[in-house]
């Protein structure tokens, strides 16, 4: 079997790192793993994108001071629902260095996952099934491991290592019809329906014009200059916007966009396999299909059939109603988990303060708390000064008193 491993270390520590090469280790008996280490949920999110296309094993592993927030963040992006399990909350029990908030995202799980206990119950792993594709999650604690990787090798025992198709939890293919015919019937409802189609410029969508009818070129099809580079964004939502914002404002029309192809090896065979993503979109939504090319298919003829069905694609989506909303308002269709293996939307960036923000807001307590000193000590002195003045007008008042009734006495006996 595939198997992908993320490992999310904000931190950098040493620790995390150990617990990191910990759960290598005990995935190798499970096939040939492939690693990636994240700095950040950015980074996780086109990871875990790129592991639900190519991998039947995925595995994400985060550091302990991060893995709750990550783990719900998560878990929204691929669309499964969570809830309290009370096994967890029981081992957990009461536990005064927690609140309740902070004990309810523990105990947090899928409804439908295997837990892996850990001894205390904080930081405990999951493992979730769709079709084929198993998804783990593990805490990077290097002390609350064993028991763990105990329940996950368990969790694997008697799953088939030999996969027969190679690749089971991937999407049908499309079978290709003849290039002219798709194409003639794109052009034709196109025309019919007086719209246009803007495709996105990719090195991959210059085979859509050896695939259309030249006359159909800039007359429905138009090439276009608008490009982005992916950086970290997932290729399914990378390549819905590329589509969407290929259409020009002031056009009520299509777009269209081919990604670039993905590759990986396969473990049966160890030969190259591809995935390519392909997507039409109006100013409302767009909708996204990825391809997974056949044992010995080069990656031009897993291009060349993508576009075939990207063109039955444009031809289903020119018979729906024109969008109304500007392309600045789109959203992206939300996404389900498929029925025979997971995918992701992009995953929220979780708020985790920095080494130097911690360092901040101590110090703007230490600030604080001299401040409120430094108040007290001047309220202090301030009153040392009004009352001394006081005093001494008291005293100047009493010796004034004293002097004159002297005077008055000697005055009386001279």
């Amino acid at each position: 079997m595939n198997v992908s491993f993320i490992a999310l270390n904000t931190s950098g520590a040493e620790t995390v790192q150990s617990a990191a090469d910990k759960i290598r280790g005990s995935l190798s008996d499970l096939g040939r793993c492939d690693f990636r280490l994240c700095s950040s949920m950015a980074q996780v999110s086109a990871a875990l994108s790129d592991a639900f296309a190519n991998s039947d094993i995925i595995v994400v592993g985060v550091e302990p001071s991060v893995y709750s927030k990550a783990k719900l963040a998560i878990l929204r992006a691929m669309h499964v629902q969570t809830k309290i399990n009370e096994t967890l909350r029981s081992r957990i029990g009461v536990n005064n260095s927690l609140d309740t908030q902070q004990i309810s995202l523990h105990c947090a799980m899928p409804e439908s996952a295997d837990v892996f206990l850990s001894e205390d119950g904080l930081f405990s792993g999951f493992s979730i099934v769709s079709g084929k594709q198993h998804f783990v999650m593990l805490p990077l604690d290097k002390l609350r491991l064993d028991v763990q990787l105990a329940g996950v090798a368990a969790h694997f025992e008697g799953v088939v290592v030999k996969d027969e198709s190679n690749d089971s939890f991937e999407e049908p293919q499309p079978t290709a019809e003849p290039k002219s015919d798709c194409a003639a019937k794109a052009v034709a409802c196109l025309r019919e329906n007086g719209r246009k189609v803007y495709f996105a410029a990719t090195a991959s969508c210059e085979m859509v014009k050896e695939l259309c009818p030249e006359d159909a070129i800039d007359d429905v099809f138009v090439f276009t200059d608008y490009s982005v580079q992916r950086a970290d964004e997932a290729p399914r939502s990378y390549i819905a916007d590329l589509a969407r914002y290929a259409i020009p404002d002031s056009e009520n029309a299509l777009g269209a966009a081919v990604s670039n192809v993905y590759t990986g090896n396969s473990q049966q065979t160890g030969e190259r396999k591809y995935n390519i993503y392909v997507a039409v979109a109006d100013k409302n939504a767009s909708r996204v299909l990825r391809f997974a090319s056949q044992p010995g298919e080069t990656p031009e003829e897993l291009i060349s059939a993508s576009i075939e069905f990207l063109m039955d694609m444009i031809s289903e989506k020119c018979a729906e109603p024109m969008a109304e909303v500007p392309v600045s308002a789109n959203v992206p269709e939300p996404a389900t988990q498929q029925e025979e293996g997971f995918f992701a939307d992009d995953i929220e960036e979780i708020e985790e303060p920095t080494s130097q923000e911690i360092k901040d807001k101590k110090w703007t307590g230490i600030r604080t708390v001299l401040y409120v000193v430094l108040a007290m000590l001047l309220a202090f002195v301030g009153y040392a000064i009004v009352n001394g003045r006081e005093n001494a007008i008291e005293n100047k008042e009493n010796a004034v008193s004293s002097f004159a009734s002297d005077y008055v006495i000697q005055g009386a006996a001279n």
